[in-house]
């Protein structure tokens, strides 16, 4: 519960940013669907030091039914920049390294274990986007078992 007050601290502190437009620190706010963790908000912030190129470093935490997760990584805005309605509004491939810890009944992974591996996030520009990764669980008497995730998601991303 203190994770998603902060998630949710995150996100009210971070929204005002959006409206200033691509630039500088942008907000990560998206609810997470069909994901390991079945429903999951996540939070956290895309740093984009240099609007019209590059790649911007990320960082995000996210909390849900079935489990949490914490990652680095980075992404960049596919092709040229057009302006589809406002922040945020654009095409996007996101990179990122991540820790996953499932409880309950989580979907495609076993509950109560911790699992590290990379996701691949293409967002569209109407704010929604779609996810797949390779995990590995990291505390587990099974070094040779991988699992494939895939999700949506909805928001800033």
């Amino acid at each position: 519960m203190r994770l998603l007050a902060h998630l949710l601290l995150i996100a009210a502190t971070c929204t005002p940013r959006i409206a200033r437009g691509q630039r500088e620190l942008e907000p990560i706010l998206t609810a997470h669907l069909l994901g390991p963790q079945k429903v999951a908000l996540e939070g956290g912030i895309l740093a984009k030091p240099n609007a019209d190129h590059g790649w911007w470093p990320t960082a995000t935490a996210g909390l849900g039914w079935a489990g949490g997760n914490v990652a680095l990584g980075v992404g960049r805005r596919i092709g040229p920049r057009v302006d589809y309605g406002g922040p945020g509004a654009e095409f996007t491939v996101r990179l990122q390294a991540g820790l996953l810890r499932t409880w309950a009944e989580p979907w495609y992974v076993d509950p109560r274990s911790t699992y590290g591996g990379v996701e691949l996030t293409l967002t569209l520009p109407f704010l929604i986007g779609i996810r797949a990764g390779v995990f590995h669980p990291v505390d587990s008497a099974h070094p040779a078992n991988w699992a494939g995730t895939f999700g949506l998601l909805l928001g800033w991303n």
